[in-house]
């Protein structure tokens, strides 16, 4: 249950909502739909980031890390780089698809 609820409405009609039950910040598009939420109620902070294209971008490099790591896209998934791709594994690789190509 929300006690405490401050509003921040922004020049581009979006607004920057932050709740304590459960605790939250979220920005708030102008038809409603929330683009942008840090969750803090939890074990541990979630982030959670909705539009239609989103980016990252970084000078040097960007890291992920986590024990488990899952990417999924319903259309079609695209790796590239300008310079060396290398893959490791202390375990099996596994490829599967219809058809792969290699070179």
């Amino acid at each position: 249950m929300v006690v405490w609820k401050e509003t921040i409405s922004l020049p581009s009609g979006r607004s920057v909502v932050a709740t304590d039950e459960p605790e939250r910040i979220q920005v708030i598009a102008p038809d409603g739909t929330m683009e942008l939420e840090f969750d803090l109620s939890g074990d541990s902070p979630l982030l959670r980031v909705r539009g239609s294209t989103l980016s990252v971008e970084a000078t040097e490099s960007l890291r992920l890390a986590a024990p488990e790591i899952d990417i999924q896209a319903k259309r079609a998934l695209h790796l590239s780089s300008e310079g060396e791709v290398s893959v490791h594994a202390d375990a099996d690789v596994k490829v599967t698809g219809t058809v792969i190509h290699l070179n």
